[in-house]
């Protein structure tokens, strides 16, 4: 990995000869030449915080904590708000790989110590030089700027914010920052809100679905659109037991042969079977497995063809 030198680290970051030559702090060389920088140059100086210990990412460090530049702060919330997506960083090439655990730490104490952290949200349309995130509800969250989330919800989309707080609320490498997204998350008010949150909790095999899962069985929220299917999902099985006594009402899903039921199919079977209860599917013929591979995993139309999958799909919540 190439590690410029102490001397080309303090040409880069040495104080400009003539402050007005730059209107932003500080008043640097690579402040003053980053509209003159390409996207993948800015990102790999970002990303250099996360390098480990050595000259070019404390400087680095200190200028992000710093700086009121628009494009160095765009570049600092980019980083930032890829950590808790899967866990992975963006780098220069627009790949993701693996962080260690103390990444999103170090990015969040930067983010907090930043006095012009959020950038004033806009709305997705808007256009100039510095393009939007979509989950800045993040940003907000980060900073302790909670009077701002309603805002974003506005703004983005209850199902996107919801997404966004589902991946902060499961960064467990930073506790205070998870507790905070998950009880936004936990005191949501709209409707659509949290029936796309009970979307969420009836995925499986990734982080935000157990968390949304919690939420959902703390709150007692439910999701309207099938409550039996819901709660047999989340197992919450005193609420299943009462709204579906003899399992009839979820055996008439699972002989629906829909998209969804084909989705839902071996997911429900291996719980019942954990959970000792009897199975609610027909037995499938032989000539019909590849039309259950093909439905069950091709990711299209339905609710669990729309979601419920292991990048925080789910279902719930249409507009």
């Amino acid at each position: 990995m190439f590690v410029p030198t102490s001397q080309v680290v303090s040409f880069l970051f040495g104080r400009l000869p003539d402050p007005d030559l730059c209107p932003h702090l500080p008043k640097v060389r690579v402040v003053e030449a980053v509209a003159t920088m390409r996207r993948e140059e800015k990102l790999w100086l970002v990303n250099a915080v996360s390098r480990g210990p050595h000259v070019l990412g404390e400087a680095m460090e200190h200028l992000l904590a710093e700086t009121d530049h628009p494009q160095w702060l765009y570049m600092l919330e980019e980083v930032f708000l890829a950590i808790p997506d899967s866990f992975y960083l963006v780098n220069s090439k627009n790949r993701r790989s693996p962080i260690p655990d103390d990444r999103l730490a170090r990015f969040l104490r930067i983010v907090q110590t930043n006095p012009h952290i959020p950038l004033p949200a806009r709305p997705m349309a808007a256009s100039g030089d510095i393009p939007v995130h979509d989950d800045d509800v993040l940003l907000a969250v980060a900073v302790d700027r909670l009077d701002l989330v309603d805002y974003y919800f506005e703004l983005r989309s209850a199902d996107t914010c919801v997404r966004a707080l589902l991946r902060g609320a499961s960064a467990s490498e930073v506790p205070v920052f998870a507790d905070r997204c998950r009880r936004v998350l936990a005191t949501l008010e709209s409707a659509q809100a949290r029936s796309y949150l009970a979307g969420h909790a009836m995925g499986e095999g990734y982080p935000p679905a157990a968390v949304a899962r919690e939420i959902v069985v703390e709150t007692g929220w439910m999701w309207d659109e099938d409550p039996v299917l819901f709660t047999f999902l989340t197992e919450q099985w005193d609420r299943y037991d009462t709204l579906d006594p003899d399992g009839s009402r979820l055996r008439a899903f699972c002989h629906s042969g829909t998209r969804d039921a084909n989705f839902y199919r071996s997911r429900i079977e291996k719980l019942a079977h954990r959970t000792h209860r009897a199975n609610p599917y027909p037995p499938l013929p032989p000539e019909r497995i590849w039309d259950l591979y093909d439905d069950g995993l091709s990711g299209e139309g339905g609710c669990g063809g729309g979601g419920g999958g292991g990048d925080g799909g789910g279902c719930g919540g249409g507009d």
